[in-house]
């Protein structure tokens, strides 16, 4: 009975990280990093003996390649739970460069691939929301191929 107890307590962290790993209905990847590390501390806590060195072996050969992830980094310091938290030395600055990267290459301005720079063809809509009795705001839509421009509102009476 005392092994089975003992067994149960080692494996219990493993359940934990199991769990939130693997949920069906909420994001999960921002977990994967702070998991193993968690896992990782888990098992260098353990009383020494065979059956705890194995399993610090295993933590390392089988889930440390997950550290190095950039989606699973980029998950975890995206998740306002974790932020930078789970970062150890270097890592912070490292994980500010990659998001700075990705920001400035996602905001950079499109650059037309083809030779053919003529406009696409527009589609003019006009709706009305209404903002005060006694008066509304008109708005013409501007739709052009994959985007819509939405420009300031006029005041009709």
């Amino acid at each position: 009975m005392k092994l089975i107890k003992e067994l149960c307590e080692t494996l219990e962290p493993f359940e934990e990280a199991t769990d939130k790993c693997q949920a069906d209905k909420v994001i999960t990847a921002s977990y994967v990093i702070p998991c193993v590390r968690g896992l990782r501390h888990a098992a260098e806590s353990m009383k020494p003996n065979k059956m705890s060195t194995i399993i610090k072996s295993s933590v390392e050969k089988r889930l440390s390649h997950f550290e190095d992830m950039e989606w699973f980094q980029l998950a975890a310091t995206l998740d306002p739970r974790f932020k930078l938290d789970w970062c150890i030395g270097e890592e912070r600055q490292t994980i500010k460069d990659i998001l700075t990267k990705k920001v400035i290459s996602l905001s950079a301005p499109s650059v037309p691939t083809s030779k053919d720079c003529s406009s696409p063809p527009k589609e003019v809509k006009t709706f009305c929301i209404y903002g005060h009795p006694s008066s509304f705001y008109i708005y013409t839509v501007t739709s052009i191929r994959g985007g819509t421009k939405l420009p300031k509102p006029t005041m009709s009476q």
